[in-house]
């Protein structure tokens, strides 16, 4: 039972695993070179995934007009939407602006990202 004398529903709750995620293969993002990504999880109105860019890629610049768009930085560096954006780093973006990832840093930058449709 919680802090709050409720019982946890643990049938409610989802985990997918490393080795999962780790055999999910990287795809093509919108036939990006360099651009790959993988969803790890998907809902009628919210994605989580992880995007890598290559040194030398670019996402030269899209925007989500129904949806506020979260970054986290995983490691390595590149600028979002003109800000610079390092390991640790995390960026909002909200609905309707559009966001670039460019200027890569030499290790390329892996993002954990989430973004869910206004209600």
């Amino acid at each position: 039972m919680s802090e709050a004398g409720a019982a946890f529903r643990t049938e409610a709750v989802s985990v997918v695993d490393k080795k999962t995620i780790d055999d999910s293969p990287w795809q093509p993002l919108r036939g990006l070179a360099g651009v790959n990504h993988k969803v790890l999880w998907r809902t009628g109105e919210m994605v989580v995934g992880i995007v890598r860019v290559e040194p030398g890629a670019e996402e030269p610049g899209h925007a989500h007009h129904d949806a506020s768009h979260h970054m986290y930085v995983l490691d390595g560096s590149a600028r979002i939407g003109g800000q610079t954006a390092a390991a640790g780093a995390f960026a909002f973006v909200p609905s309707g602006v559009t966001h670039a990832i460019t200027d890569v840093g030499p290790g390329g930058c892996t993002l954990l990202y989430t973004y869910a449709t206004k209600h």
